[in-house]
């Protein structure tokens, strides 16, 4: 059995532990600026039990619940920070946000309606299978709310409402307009979209009925631009005193990819 030895030293004394002879000499248990050595592999045990250990193996440093029916729990009454040098992994704070980091740049955070990205980051999908001309999988945006739609060179509006949904950069977009009968002879078209469209690729298109007539006419998104212009059935531009146009309730959707 270990001896235990109180030893004298210069300017305070140590609880040094004699033996086993694994330990090869005598080693300060507790030396004089109050420290707690142990070797590889030697634990601090806590508990009746021994429930929680504390030890450093030779590769490795180990917090340990062997409790299998308890939590293991860490508490504290201010900020937990998890570091890898110097750099952030995750930061827990109390009665706020929890982040996640990766190589020290926030990546995501939680918030009061669920998970938050910052600007430019978002659920990344570049582990699937790609088509031919991919160029992006990372889905970084998700919106939903109202536009006012707005026209120019067509009649006053009694009444214009829309709404819109916004995934990455794919924009869903309804408008409902009650037109009168006062448009200019100009090209008419539907502005203030929530989006702007991308410039440079045919891909914004849109639809427009007369709802009360039941009949369809011909739109075109404007790349580049928050516009919708109309067009008569011959594709020449819709002028504020067509038939078509005026005195008439006008519902559609705009499909387009934002810039």
């Amino acid at each position: 059995m270990s001896d235990i030895k109180l030893k004298a030293a210069s300017g305070g004394g140590s609880i040094s532990l004699k033996g086993p002879s694994s330990l090869g000499s005598d080693r300060d248990l507790v030396d004089t600026s109050g420290n707690i050595n142990l070797l590889d592999s030697q634990k601090l045990k806590v508990g009746d039990s021994d429930d929680l250990q504390i030890y450093s193996s030779s590769d490795h440093s180990h917090v340990y619940n062997s409790n299998t029916t308890g939590k293991l729990r860490l508490r504290s009454d201010s900020d937990v920070w998890i570091e890898h040098g110097t750099e952030n992994m995750i930061v827990a704070k109390g009665d706020d946000a929890v982040e996640l980091y990766h190589n020290g740049t926030k990546q995501c955070e939680t918030s009061a309606n669920g998970l938050a990205f910052p600007s430019g980051k978002g659920i990344d999908f570049s582990a699937t299978s790609d088509a031919n001309g991919k160029d992006n999988e990372l889905l970084d945006d998700y919106e939903e709310g109202t536009w006012t739609p707005a026209l120019t060179n067509g009649p006053s509006l009694s009444s214009a409402h829309g709404r819109y949904t916004k995934i990455g950069r794919m924009v869903y977009a309804t408008f409902q307009l009650n037109c009168g009968s006062d448009g200019t002879a100009a090209h008419v078209y539907i502005n203030n979209l929530p989006f702007a469209s991308i410039s440079g690729n045919p891909n914004a298109g849109s639809v427009a009925w007369d709802y009360r007539n039941g009949m369809t006419i011909i739109t075109h998104i404007s790349q580049g631009t928050a516009r919708i212009y109309f067009y008569n059935n011959n594709g020449g531009a819709l002028e504020g005193n067509e038939s078509q146009f005026e005195s008439k309730e006008h519902r559609g959707t705009a499909i387009y990819t934002a810039a």
